[in-house]
């Protein structure tokens, strides 16, 4: 397979559609540099059928989904009130963990700590409340809270296995349900392959520079994040396809009108993934639909996600240590400038 590199002229690089240069480019940053896993495959449990009814999706959200964004104002919703409890932790002030340590699974549920409003969707640099190596399930990273620069994962592994090619690359916690995930998701007929997974700071800066010089930089900031915002820098996100076929927003809905993105909705959560961008959820999770895109948080946080009907944002802040106002850091507007 041949990649793009980061550094290729605009001329080479705009031969390729929407979307498909990152994951390409992330691959060509990682080609070569990933460690074989051994993890074992998890138990598969029973998946329900993949003709589980998805949710509908507007004729505006369709069209995010399958063509660039158009040029619209970035959302910014008022605050969402939550639940309300007493704080029981303190934040975290940075990545904590020994590099090529593995990191700690996920408890079995996370208490509920934090009663602040969910913030709006703003354009700040605000460090993230939790960024510990161990905490990867509670790391909120979103168009205001990053991880910055230094993040980088230890334990970032090749998949291999699953169905999946090696060279793609995840943390080791994910692993094993991952390849667990891609073994059911074929044994039903519908098999998936992984357009993008990790990709660290200085490969995200290129790829939201492209494409706010190529969408301009409304439609950019509601499809691509800003460099240490990305969840794919914390090494748990994935851009999912069908194995096989053409990329999933070439699609209207690739969760409903695909076999494996169907299989998916109905069944990821039962192997610790949940979808980060949900239809008709802009406005909370500050980026357009996105079914292709899953976040790797454990199968018992994700069972009580997908049981809450919350997202994956909503749930985090949720679970973050009790927040009161708070400054934050300005940034460049990705509204009216590249970075």
């Amino acid at each position: 397979m041949r990649f793009i590199s980061p550094t290729i002229d605009e001329f080479r690089v705009a031969r390729f559609p929407k979307r498909k240069i990152a994951g390409l480019i992330a691959a060509a940053a990682l080609f070569g540099a990933g460690l074989a896993s051994s993890a074992d495959a998890a138990a598969t449990p029973a998946p329900q059928a993949y003709g589980t009814a998805i949710a509908a999706v507007s004729p505006a959200e369709s069209a995010m989904a399958s063509a660039p964004p158009s040029a619209t104002s970035f959302a910014t919703p008022s605050a969402t009130p939550l639940p309300t409890v007493e704080s029981t932790t303190e934040p975290s002030a940075g990545p904590t963990g020994s590099p090529g340590s593995s990191a700690s699974p996920a408890p079995a549920v996370f208490p509920v700590t934090n009663h602040a409003p969910l913030p709006k969707c703003g354009t700040s640099e605000t460090p993230t409340l939790v960024a510990g190596y161990d905490d990867w399930a509670l790391t909120l990273v979103d168009t205001d809270f990053t991880v910055g620069q230094s993040y980088v994962p230890p334990d970032l592994q090749n998949v291999g296995g699953g169905g999946f090619y090696y060279g793609t690359m995840v943390r080791a916690v994910a692993v094993a349900d991952l390849r667990a995930m891609g073994d059911a998701a074929r044994g039903a007929g519908a098999p998936l392959s992984i357009f993008s997974s990790y990709r660290d700071y200085h490969t995200q800066i290129w790829t939201f520079n492209y494409w706010v010089n190529m969408l301009g930089p409304q439609a950019a900031a509601l499809s691509s994040a800003r460099p240490g915002h990305s969840e794919h820098q914390l090494g748990v996100a994935i851009d999912f396809k069908s194995s096989g076929g053409p990329d999933p927003w070439s699609t209207k809905n690739w969760a409903r009108d695909t076999a494996a993105g169907q299989w998916m909705a109905a069944n990821a959560w039962r192997y610790g993934f949940v979808m980060s961008y949900p239809a008709g959820k802009t406005a909370v999770t500050c980026y357009g639909f996105e079914p292709w895109h899953y976040r790797y948080v454990g199968r018992a946080e994700a069972a009580a996600i997908h049981n809450s009907g919350l997202t994956v944002r909503e749930w985090i802040w949720l679970h973050l240590p009790e927040q009161s106002p708070r400054e934050r850091t300005p940034a460049h507007d990705p509204r009216t400038q590249a970075i």
